[in-house]
């Protein structure tokens, strides 16, 4: 700028040229972004039939309950689900009680479920470690 005399015109107003900065994108804040993290987990958690099943017996199992608990009996526990396997039934039946078979498969799809949840999860930016801390 000059130090006396007229006034400083930048040289795109004086030519009469549009200069624009594109904005930059807001980056998404912490809370929305784990609230999309969730949303995610539970969506792949609801399909799961291991899931399903604990819901059917009025139990709220959470992301962090599968990605805490190593395999399909410690998250029944931690959720006080104390399940009973029997050969005489072919589902479920109230109290606790599964079908020997339906024991199984849930077992087996649990590991996939939890594996998939740990990949959702670190896609999104996290560890399963920060995840939790946050939960």
């Amino acid at each position: 700028m000059p130090t006396s005399g007229g006034v400083y015109v930048h040289q795109a107003v004086a030519k009469g040229l549009n200069v624009r900065e594109p904005r930059k994108p807001r980056p998404e804040k912490a809370a929305e972004r784990r609230a999309t993290l969730e949303a995610k987990l539970f969506e792949r958690m609801m399909k799961a039939l291991p899931m399903q099943d604990i819901s059917w017996f009025k139990r709220d199992a959470k992301p962090s309950h599968v990605l805490r608990a190593a395999d399909f009996d410690s998250c029944c526990r931690a959720l006080s689900l104390p399940l009973e396997a029997k050969e005489n039934i072919t589902s479920l039946e109230l109290p606790y009680s599964i079908a020997e078979a339906r024991l199984a498969s849930d077992r087996r799809e649990y590991g996939s479920l939890r594996a998939d949840l740990t990949r959702i999860v670190e896609d999104d930016g996290f560890t399963v470690e920060e995840f939790l801390r946050g939960a």
